[in-house]
C-alpha cells in the first residue's frame, strides 16, 4: 500500500493518505508517524522513495538461504497479505453505508479468508512445524492455554 504524503505544516505535523483516506490526521509529528510505520501499528506506509515489498525483506542475503526457506517466506508474506486484505474489507464493509457496495466488500472479504485457509494448507503440507502447531491448537474446544498445556506436559 502507497501512502502519499500531504505536507508537513511549520510545527512537523503531518497529514498521510492511503486510498485517499487520512492514516495519520494532523496532529501527528513526522517521528510519530514513522515510529508507527516502522512497527507495523498502520500497515505499510512507504516514506521518501523507499518502495520494498514485505516479500522482498528477507533477513539474510538470498544466496545464502534455501529454496524451502524463500518458499516459506513466499508462502508466509502471501498468508499475511491475505489476512490484511481479509481485514481491510472487512472495515471497508463496516465503514460502507451503501448496502449493495458492502455485499460486494464483504464477499470480497470472505474470498480473501478462503486464500488465506488455502495458503495455510500449503504450509501445513510443507512444513512440519506447521503440521504440528495446526494439529494441536485447531478445532479444538476449550481454553488455548490449557490445550497448550496438554500438548506440552499432558495436562499435568
Amino acid at each position: 500500500m502507497a501512502a502519499t504524503l500531504r505536507g508537513a505544516d511549520a510545527d512537523g505535523k503531518v497529514c498521510i493518505q492511503c486510498a485517499g483516506r487520512p492514516v495519520f490526521r494532523r496532529g501527528a509529528t513526522a517521528p510519530q508517524v514513522q515510529q508507527r510505520s516502522r512497527i507495523g501499528y498502520y500497515g505499510a506506509v512507504i516514506f521518501k522513495d523507499e518502495t520494498r515489498m514485505s516479500s522482498e525483506t528477507l533477513h539474510a542475503p538470498r544466496e545464502r538461504l534455501s529454496t524451502k526457506t524463500i518458499t516459506m517466506h513466499q508462502a508466509i508474506v502471501s498468508l499475511m497479505e491475505e489476512l490484511e486484505a481479509a481485514d481491510w474489507y472487512q472495515q471497508r464493509a463496516d465503514d460502507c453505508e451503501d448496502p449493495a457496495l458492502k455485499e460486494v466488500l464483504l464477499h470480497n472479504m470472505r474470498e480473501e479468508v478462503e486464500h488465506a485457509a488455502m495458503v495455510l494448507e500449503w504450509l501445513r503440507r510443507n512444513s512440519d512445524v506447521f503440521a504440528k502447531q495446526l494439529k494441536t491448537y485447531l478445532f479444538t474446544e476449550g481454553n488455548l492455554l490449557e490445550v497448550e498445556d496438554d500438548a506440552e506436559h499432558g495436562g499435568k
